[in-house]
């Protein structure tokens, strides 16, 4: 089972011949998920708990910001200037 929202921005300026293009991006996911290992290890579990079925839960959240910044300017019909940066954090919780 897996909640996904994903949220993205635009923004376009111009001065001139220079254009500023600023891209942002954020998501968040909760997911929750189940693992069937009784092949591998039910043979384990059966002494110990009378039972062949094993499995693996697995849970948590994932949230990501990412932003790109671009300066584009042209010099000449044959010529354009580019320079950008990229910027991105996610953080993890299970």
């Amino acid at each position: 089972e897996q909640d996904f929202q994903t949220y993205s921005a635009i923004l376009k300026a111009r001065f001139g011949k220079l254009d500023l293009t600023s891209i942002s991006g954020y998501s968040y996911t909760e997911f929750f998920n189940t693992r069937d290992v009784s092949s591998s290890f039910g043979g384990l579990a059966e002494p110990e708990y009378g039972v062949r079925t094993v499995g693996i839960f697995n849970s948590g959240h994932v949230s990501k910001f990412n932003q790109e910044l671009r300066a584009t300017l042209e010099l000449s019909p044959l010529i354009e200037w580019m320079v950008g940066g990229f910027y991105t954090h996610e953080n993890r919780l299970s």
